[in-house]
């Protein structure tokens, strides 16, 4: 808390409610955030640490798209920000959709996905979602070059 006050840096306004040492949630004060956390549930579970010898089980993407131009780059993220929104809505499975643009080539844009599973989250649910099968084929017709890899995480560092 020093090194917060010596940089005066506004308090977090938090209330914190525990119904069981297992299971808590918080609300902002301030900008009504809120966060629940059920230790025992299997997302959490999936979230645990794993030493780098034992990937955990959550299966991350990071796809690479560069478009022909900065106009086409917008409309891409246009057509992505109902599908992140259907995400966030009706894919509990779906831990983190996020674009980022390039601060290099403001043509280039990095999606970063990461799901509790490959088998059921990322494929069961998310890809076969009519939602970004319609943004996937919206997509192509930008004609981007696009490049992904898939991982499996570690747990090692945050999100």
């Amino acid at each position: 808390f020093k090194a917060r006050e010596q940089q005066q840096t506004p308090p977090i306004h938090v209330m914190v409610s525990a119904t069981t040492a297992a299971s808590f949630s918080a609300t902002c004060f301030v900008c009504g955030w809120f966060f629940a956390n059920q230790l025992n549930s299997p997302v959490a579970a999936r979230r645990r640490r794993h030493s780098p010898d034992e990937p955990g089980q959550a299966f991350v993407l990071l796809v690479d798209v560069v478009f022909s131009s900065v106009a086409d780059r917008d409309t891409a993220l246009r057509l992505w920000t109902p599908v992140a929104e259907h995400c966030r809505a009706n894919e509990p499975g779906t831990l983190s959709y996020e674009a980022a643009i390039s601060d290099s080539d403001p043509r280039r844009i990095v999606f970063l996905e990461r799901y509790i599973d490959k088998e059921n989250a990322y494929l069961g649910k998310h890809k076969a979602s009519p939602a970004f099968r319609r943004f996937r084929d919206s997509l192509a017709s930008l004609e981007p070059q696009i490049t992904g890899h898939s991982y499996l995480a570690t747990d090692i560092g945050y999100l």
